[in-house]
């Protein structure tokens, strides 16, 4: 499927060295990160982390270039939130496909795990990318202003 999509695996750089610090923060293994030209989304692999214990995270080359490292870390928060709670019966293989509550529930964790500032950026990043037609991330960001985690998580763990 990597080889399919033309995805490469990086070791350096901004996305790798934002992901390090994730994972850091989720005391988990730094995960395995492929990078895919022409797509800004990203995804997890189903059952992934299963295989080495990292797991493998694919991320667009556009959200590289287009997020700054608050959104960046929201994002890949959001992804590694995904890979540590997979059950390996599902996977997200498209954005637009994603289960609504699988989506926020990955939001409740990354923002107990990173803090609500680089979650809350990714979702207004990722709404203004679809030019706010996004229904589920206007309703998941929503989510995120209404059910405010606890004060000591409104602090960014990351920086």
């Amino acid at each position: 499927m990597l080889a399919e999509m033309h995805a490469r695996e990086v070791f350096s750089g901004r996305a790798y060295n934002v992901l390090t610090e994730v994972a850091g923060a989720y005391g988990r293994p730094i995960p395995h990160i492929y990078t895919v030209t022409g797509s800004w989304n990203m995804a997890y692999i189903a059952g992934s982390i299963t295989v080495d214990g990292r797991g493998k995270i694919l991320i667009g080359q556009q959200s590289i270039e287009r997020f700054d490292t608050t959104a960046l870390t929201g994002f890949l928060g959001h992804e590694m939130a995904h890979l540590v709670s997979d059950s390996v019966a599902e996977g997200c293989s498209d954005y637009i496909l994603r289960d609504p509550q699988m989506e926020a529930d990955a939001d409740s964790l990354a923002v107990r795990m990173l803090g609500r500032r680089p979650v809350k950026a990714f979702l207004e990043q990722a709404l203004a990318l679809t030019e706010g037609q996004s229904w589920e991330v206007k309703l998941r960001l929503e989510m995120l202003q209404i059910n405010r985690v606890s004060d000591s998580n409104d602090q960014t763990r990351i920086r």
